[in-house]
């Protein structure tokens, strides 16, 4: 009997400590599971608090997708441009004159990155930027990533090294875009606004949209999509004039995207002096 007691108190203590084995295991498995999502989830809000934290970076990204691009030969774009200054009354036309690259690399770097919520201020518009820089996945690889790609690789690494905080002279980081342009490497990457045809094979399901009405095809809100068209032009516009119009730097520039329909887009129409927006002019700015 007491024999007998021996053998099961053996093997109750053997399941016991079999038992804890596999609860101890499982727990560290729960715990290297939660490290690995928590450093992911530290990484990420890094990157983001980052972007947040550079002040000029949205600008610096904008110039340089500008540099990037032929948009300066897009003559729609530059019709509309045209027709605005020559249908609207401004205090100081020549100083407006001056900063309408501003209105340019407003509407090509929103094309390129195709977000209206970087269109909001700057700082998003870098977050947005490395977000579809560190995300793309290698088969939907396009210009647009390339481009953003070479901005990091070999641009916003000087830039964050020599320019801290807040930008007091965008002419240092203006010069440094430029004069990289002149490399054969940079020259090559450039964001073509005036094609026929798209500048790559991808379709509109392999870029994850529900049909081919995305980007600068968009013009009414449907659906996820609130008019990508008339918020561009809108934000592209008061991006020109904030600085005539405000007493602070460009880099402060906030804007709220909208839905637009038939109706609420005529102001917008109104601004450029235009019954209706040529979608099949637009649709070449991708």
């Amino acid at each position: 009997m007491k024999k007998s007691l021996q053998i099961l108190l053996t093997i109750i203590i053997v399941i016991l400590t079999t038992l804890q084995f596999f609860i101890n295991g499982s727990n560290i498995k729960n715990d290297m599971q939660y490290n690995i999502y928590d450093n992911q989830l530290n990484i990420k809000n890094k990157v983001e608090k980052n972007a947040k934290a550079v002040g000029w970076g949205g600008l610096a990204i904008q110039y340089f997708i500008f540099v990037h691009s032929d948009i300066l030969q897009n003559k729609y774009i530059s019709e509309l441009k045209d027709s605005y200054l020559s249908t609207n009354t401004f205090n100081n036309q020549k100083n407006l004159i001056s900063k309408q690259n501003i209105f340019y690399s407003s509407v090509v770097s929103s094309a390129l990155l195709l977000s209206l919520y970087s269109t909001t201020d700057y700082n998003e518009f870098f977050a947005e930027s490395v977000s579809k820089w560190q995300t793309f996945d290698d088969s939907i690889k396009n210009k647009s990533w390339e481009i953003l790609n070479y901005f990091f690789l070999n641009i916003y690494k000087i830039l964050k090294a020599n320019t801290p905080g807040r930008l007091k002279d965008f002419n240092y980081i203006k010069n440094i875009i430029d004069e990289d342009f002149k490399k054969e490497e940079s020259k090559s990457l450039i964001f073509h606004t005036n094609l026929e045809k798209p500048q790559t094979d991808l379709t509109y399901e392999d870029l994850y949209y529900v049909d081919d009405n995305f980007g600068m095809k968009n013009l009414y809100s449907y659906d996820y999509l609130y008019g990508f068209v008339p918020n561009v032009l809108d934000y592209s516009l008061n991006a020109w004039t904030y600085t005539l119009n405000n007493n602070s730097p460009q880099y402060s520039f906030k804007y709220s995207y909208k839905r637009y329909n038939s109706e609420n887009i005529k102001p917008v129409l109104k601004k450029f002096n235009q019954e209706s927006f040529n979608i099949t002019e637009l649709r070449k700015v991708k």
